[in-house]
């Protein structure tokens, strides 16, 4: 299939030329993405959003592609070093829950919730990767990059307090990591029981 949808995108870059600050390609659901394909989409400048629907199906995965492919899928790894932005996410509430955190987990991990094979630790993220991932690389894909994304003047900004610091927790603490308070726009939007904040509403 991602062969096939990249002939495809071939094919349409082929005869009109794309304006990347208004129209991005990206590509989902490419798991078993073979090394050809990603050369393929590192030259059309196609993103790749990443959901992490392997974190529960990675048994039955191995069933129907073999345990070889679920391995290696997908292969983060080989998208950043060919220059291949990331957007990373959860497809909620289409097959998964939202919980940025068991995603994020799951990049820097490999490992799954189904004891199916995780994926090889070369093909993994590390944790500023796979936040970056979460953050700059979605907005690229979503052309949002102006303006979302950073931690930087000028950009939009919400703010979260966390039960602990991404970055210094063991690894398999990333997973059970909670916002104990949420701002959006400078209003507070969660708060966590016992964090001392009300909302108004």
């Amino acid at each position: 299939t991602v062969s096939r949808m990249l002939d495809v995108i071939e094919k349409v870059l082929a005869r009109i030329t794309l304006d990347p600050d208004r129209v991005r390609i990206s590509m989902a659901h490419i798991e078993p993405i073979t090394d050809a394909d990603l050369d393929r989409m590192a030259r059309l400048g196609v993103g790749a959003g990443i959901q992490d629907r392997m974190l529960f199906r990675a048994k039955d995965s191995a069933e129907f592609w073999g345990e070889d492919v679920v391995r290696r899928a997908p292969p983060l790894r080989g998208f950043l070093d060919r220059g291949i932005v990331v957007g990373g996410g959860t497809d909620a509430t289409a097959v998964s829950p939202y919980n940025p955190w068991q995603s994020l987990w799951w990049l820097v991990t490999g490992r799954t919730f189904d004891d199916g094979p995780a994926r090889d630790p070369q093909w993994n993220l590390t944790r500023e990767e796979a936040l970056t991932a979460y953050t700059t690389g979605s907005a690229w894909l979503s052309l949002d990059e102006r303006t979302r994304g950073r931690l930087d003047a000028g950009m939009l900004a919400d703010l979260v307090v966390l039960s602990d610091d991404y970055f210094e927790v063991e690894e398999d603490a990333i997973r059970d990591i909670e916002a104990h308070l949420t701002m959006v726009g400078g209003d507070v939007v969660h708060a966590a029981a016992g964090a001392g904040v009300t909302i108004d509403r």
